[in-house]
């Protein structure tokens, strides 16, 4: 009898340890890397859309200084529209006066300035004849994020699509201390808002 319980006792234990064999056998693993490719494609930015409302009062004249009392100073407003089908980041507007013979400014050259007469005599009237923003004169006015919302009056931003950035600045004729004649009656000054 003694025999015949230590022999269930073998084949108990016996069975713990297959049951105990198959629980760890569930729990291994082997780790490892591996790596596949795929491909998609995004587009690409869209320009600004950029429009300014032109002044058409005709009273600017030369003033004693930039911010002058009294000064005949005009506002210029101006729009930034986002074409895009996505979000763009309006981050940098620039703004200048200068001649054009297309699309955009070549620098100093006063040639398509048109008045009735102009006088050789007298000095040409240019970019430097007048200021924006009241910065000094003949100075290209360049406007970051930061500087926006002071500059312009609305903050920059992450604009969505169709979106529209609605903005001003000023214009002011300022007295060079030279004969300014030919600035007199200027049917276009032209001005150039660049928007990135």
């Amino acid at each position: 009898m003694k025999v015949l319980k230590s022999k269930k006792k073998i084949i108990i234990g016996t069975s713990v340890a297959a049951v105990l064999g198959i629980s760890a056998a569930a729990f291994a693993y082997f780790t490892t890397t591996g790596q596949g490719t795929g491909a998609t494609s995004t587009g690409t930015s869209t320009y600004w859309v950029v429009a300014s409302t032109a002044d058409t009062t005709g009273d600017l004249v030369p003033n004693p200084s930039v911010g002058s009392t009294n000064a005949v100073i005009d506002t210029i407003d101006f729009t930034i529209t986002n074409p895009s089908a996505g979000a763009q980041n309006l981050e940098s507007v620039t703004i200048q006066i200068a001649g054009s013979t297309g699309s955009g400014p070549n620098g100093l050259s006063p040639s398509v300035w048109t008045r009735s007469t102009n006088d050789a005599t007298k000095p040409a009237c240019t970019k430097a004849d007048f200021s924006i923003n009241g910065i000094a004169v003949g100075t290209t006015l360049t406007v970051n994020a930061a500087q926006s919302l002071a500059a312009f009056g609305t903050a920059f931003a992450d604009m969505a699509p169709g979106a529209v950035y609605t903005g001003h600045f000023t214009l002011q004729m300022v007295d060079n201390g030279l004969n300014q004649n030919n600035c007199k009656s200027l049917s276009s000054i032209p001005l150039f808002i660049t928007a990135a």
